[in-house]
């Protein structure tokens, strides 16, 4: 037999861990098992950041576990109402598409810049018809300024 299994609890969200023990390439392999689903999106947090920054297995070694803190810091600091995972990873996208130096326990400091600049791509977004005065809401190629019936 090459490998062995263990059930332990995580020490970050008492979640069941399996942990995996492969004998001939000396590795473990840590999965979750039936995990929270604030422990789900904190995985995904860090997933994403990991992808955003291209870390690897050594940054998961080193700091998997404090990346799982921050990342339930960051979730906490975009609200826990409806879409909270998506704000979470589209201000982690927007951090990296900004040029600004940042890491999973400084990026909910950013969340204020990050809601103005939502409200200011809103308002950019909003027009106002030429003809009859409707209100609508303009597509990033829309360069007139009447509705769909006045174009």
């Amino acid at each position: 037999m090459t490998e062995t299994l263990h059930l332990k609890d995580c020490p970050v969200c008492r979640s069941s861990l399996s942990i995996t023990h492969d004998k001939i390439e000396d590795s473990l392999t840590l999965k979750p098992e039936g995990l929270p689903p604030l422990a789900r999106d904190m995985t995904e947090v860090v997933t994403a950041y990991k992808r955003l920054k291209g870390l690897g297995a050594a940054w998961t070694k080193s700091h998997g576990a404090r990346g799982m803190i921050y990342a339930g810091e960051l979730l906490t600091a975009v609200g826990v109402h409806g879409g909270q995972l998506d704000r979470a990873i589209a201000l982690l996208g927007w951090l990296k598409d900004s040029g600004k130096d940042f890491d999973l326990s400084t990026a909910p400091t950013h969340y204020k810049a990050f809601q103005a600049h939502l409200e200011a791509v809103t308002v950019k977004m909003k027009g106002r018809c030429k003809i009859c005065g409707e209100g609508y809401t303009k597509s990033f190629t829309d360069l007139s300024d009447n509705c769909g019936r006045h174009e």
